[in-house]
């Protein structure tokens, strides 16, 4: 790559405060980079820690890198691979994307996508496109996606276009087109499409708020609720995911099934 930015695959600066180690290893035939600050060694050289902007490709290897977040707030360290990589420093482009079977992960969260786009402060952003899928193993759950965006800092994940998520510990399915799930309050916003499934229960709604530690469903526009044969229908809907018990408020109406076995002779 011509020009002052040019640097060689094997040996490049990336941002202070970025725990990196430098050179390169063969591990089961495929090289693995690992990357350090050269930040510190300026400072050793008393020539000062001026940040130098910088692109750095990668093509047809696989790249394996450390993320750590700087602020106390998301230290947890991040790792990430792929087939490709193109990573810039530029001030006010700061970004790392991954091409091909990308993939992200900590000690409990694993994203994987074709295509993930790493930027922000401390790396705090990530969107994934393309076959996005995830697994929480921590909070047993376990999503797909068409597109992924997750803020590192706040815990916040949003999925657009056709999404499927499973809550493991609660037994429950979600599909809807737009779901936003706050990690740290473990609650998701539906919209669009929703369906809901545990057991025998199923839930349809335009809206809906899904709290994993209640294991509560609320349920909003034209909301309707199939429990064992009997269809229930209101303006808005609450229901028990514990017990399946179904409060109702507004427009309330239902059809009632005889279950087998409860005639009178």
């Amino acid at each position: 790559m011509p020009g002052e930015n040019a640097v060689r695959s094997d040996r490049f600066s990336l941002w202070d405060r970025a725990l990196f180690l430098e050179g390169s290893a063969m591990k089961a035939g495929i090289t693995l980079f690992f990357l350090r600050s050269r930040i510190g060694a300026r400072k050793k050289r008393g020539t000062g820690s001026v940040r130098i902007p910088f692109v750095v490709r990668f093509r047809g290897a696989l790249a394996l890198l450390l993320l750590v977040g700087a602020s106390a707030s998301f230290a947890e360290v991040f790792q990430f691979k792929a087939d490709g990589m193109i990573g810039s420093r530029a001030t006010g482009s700061e970004q790392i994307i991954l091409s091909g079977n990308a993939r992200v992960w900590s000690s409990s969260l694993l994203l994987e996508a074709d295509r993930i786009v790493i930027s922000g402060k401390n790396n705090r952003y990530l969107q994934c496109s393309g076959n996005v899928k995830g697994t929480d193993t921590k909070k047993g759950i376990y999503f797909t996606t068409s597109s992924l965006w997750y803020d590192r800092e706040q815990k916040i994940a949003r999925m657009e276009g056709e999404s499927y998520l499973e809550d493991k510990d609660n037994g429950v399915i979600i599909k809807a087109h737009f779901i936003q799930y706050d990690d740290t309050a473990e609650r998701a916003m539906l919209q669009v499409g929703v369906r809901i499934f545990k057991d025998t229960l199923v839930c349809r709604a335009e809206y809906a708020l899904y709290q994993k530690k209640e294991k509560r469903l609320e349920l909003q526009g034209s909301p309707v609720v199939f429990k064992e044969g009997d269809e229930l229908r209101a303006r808005r809907m609450w229901v028990n995911l514990d017990n399946n018990d179904v409060v109702m408020e507004g427009s309330v109406s239902g059809t009632i099934r005889e279950k087998q076995g409860t005639s009178k002779k």
